[in-house]
């Protein structure tokens, strides 16, 4: 798994994306990491961010927003992980 994670690269997201977070983000700055989150089809948003990102936890759906040391808990398998994030991310700006 932590071999995998660096294996390509994104390019910046398009503004039309940008501006649909810029709705559901506390900081606007912060609106182009969703986008980019959903352009990519990530999986998981790793950010120590608890005042504009790890605060959106319960919101956004279709990707698992988690502390770095949540996703080590995870990735040991301690905690369960959602495997149909893929299914919520087409959902949620629908």
């Amino acid at each position: 798994m932590i071999e995998n994670i660096f294996d390509s690269f994104e390019t910046a997201p398009n503004a039309e994306t940008v501006k649909k977070y810029q709705k559901i983000v506390i900081d606007f700055g912060d609106a182009h990491v969703l986008a980019s989150c959903h352009e990519a089809k990530a999986d998981f948003l790793v950010t120590l961010d608890k005042k504009h990102l790890l605060i959106l936890q319960n919101k956004i759906k279709w990707v698992r927003i988690v502390s770095p040391a949540e996703l080590l808990v995870g990735a040991h398998g301690l905690e369960p992980w959602t495997s149909s994030l893929s299914e919520k991310r087409s959902n949620q700006l629908s």
